[in-house]
């Protein structure tokens, strides 16, 4: 039965009319937010004091000041180190009762661009065993643990790569640093998988910073609103500080709103420690940083960009990463966006047909033992029967 767009057009009206209300409690709220922004520039002892007060008794995700005021601006360097740039993106075949072939895939693509010398591209896949597909603990693999593999073989494919490198290295991914474990992994319950593949992952990093190997991961258009729940946090009176994971009078205001009107075209903002259960997982030299970067030209264009503490520590290689991304964002003119991440993202995507291809070749070499796949489900046949669907993206 079609959509009944008489009913959706009542409803989207209604939406509307309610939005236009938010927006402008909204932009109340962003005043009031600047206000305290500008209050609180400098308080940096005291914003500190709160964190270790309030953030962590509570658990929240906040941004912690190091050494920058609140409202600090800086302009990108003009003299800086010119690193090996590689950027890897990954995409997955999450495994499905529903398909002809039930299989999982990680697909990875990096994009190499290095001072004087043509780009290069590398790909790396990986094929889910049995055993990976099954985990000890039964049920199929979850997509959490999926995703988090996928993070690790992005990861170590880096740290492949950038070991062939001979002088400084900027190693991009897409999204942050931090990959926060999943709680419950459905279907399998496998606790132990996710708990080896996140030992993996902190391995990997730590094996970065030991290598002097520069991470960044960068986050297009963030809502987060770190920098926001800290000045929640410092205005909240000393008497109701018990209660301070319920003071939330900033709410829906977010970091790119409220740093827009700081922040001229490629600009950074002061850079900020994570404060959170997740991010304490991480060592101190590997703990997740980030700043805000305007990548604008004219209307401001947040992206926030997350650093392990080593570099958070280092002006000059947080200054090298600073120019690095403009200059990548710059590539694509109005779209700004790195433009390695962006090739590193068309290596990796993996196609229906490719996809397809790949079922076909799984079924061939099974049936050399003798092992006949079931097909798809008849719900996976009427889909595809309906949509006649050509693209898979991973």
């Amino acid at each position: 039965m079609p959509v009944d767009y008489q009913d959706i057009k009542q409803q989207i009206q209604q939406v509307a009319s309610q939005s236009g209300q938010q927006q402008q409690a909204i932009r109340d709220r962003l005043v009031t937010a600047r206000g305290l922004l500008a209050q609180y520039a400098s308080e940096l002892d005291f914003l500190r004091q709160r964190v270790e007060a309030a953030a962590r008794q509570f658990g929240l995700r906040v941004a912690c000041p190091l050494r920058e005021p609140l409202d600090f601006a800086a302009d990108p360097p003009g003299q800086h180190a010119r690193p090996v740039v590689l950027a890897a993106d990954g995409s997955q075949v999450n495994p499905s009762r529903h398909d002809e072939v039930l299989f999982g895939l990680i697909n990875v693509g990096l994009f190499r661009m290095a001072p004087g010398e043509p780009p290069a591209e590398a790909v790396a896949g990986h094929l889910f065993s049995d055993d990976e597909l099954y985990p000890a603990q039964g049920g199929l693999i979850s997509e959490d643990l999926v995703a988090l593999k996928r993070d690790l073989k992005e990861r170590t494919f880096l740290l492949q790569k950038a070991g062939l490198e001979q002088g400084p290295v900027l190693a991009l991914v897409d999204g942050p640093l931090l990959y926060r474990k999943p709680r419950d992994v459905s279907g399998a319950h496998a606790d132990q998988e996710v708990e080896k593949a996140f030992g993996e992952f902190l391995a990997v990093t730590e094996e970065m910073a030991a290598r002097r190997i520069a991470m960044a991961g960068y986050v297009d258009r963030p809502g987060a609103d770190l920098l926001v729940r800290l000045l929640e946090l410092a205005d909240v009176p000393p008497a109701e500080l018990a209660q301070a994971d319920r003071h939330r009078p900033l709410r829906r205001v977010s970091d790119a709103a409220l740093l827009s009107g700081v922040l001229g075209p490629g600009q950074r903002s002061a850079v900020f420690a994570l404060e959170s259960s997740d991010a304490r997982v991480f060592s101190e030299h590997t703990r997740p940083h980030f700043f805000y970067l305007n990548v604008g030209a004219g209307k401001p264009y947040l992206a926030r960009v997350e650093i392990p503490a080593w570099v958070a520590n280092d002006p000059d290689v947080t200054g090298a990463i600073h120019a690095v991304l403009l200059e990548q964002c710059r590539v694509l003119g109005r779209r700004a966006y790195p433009y390695a991440l962006l090739r590193a993202h068309e290596i990796a995507v993996v196609s229906y047909e490719e996809k397809r291809q790949i079922a076909e070749m799984i079924a061939h070499e099974l049936s050399k033992y003798g092992v006949v796949p079931e097909g798809p489900s008849n719900k996976q046949g009427g889909k595809e029967a309906l949509t006649g669907r050509s693209k898979y993206n991973g």
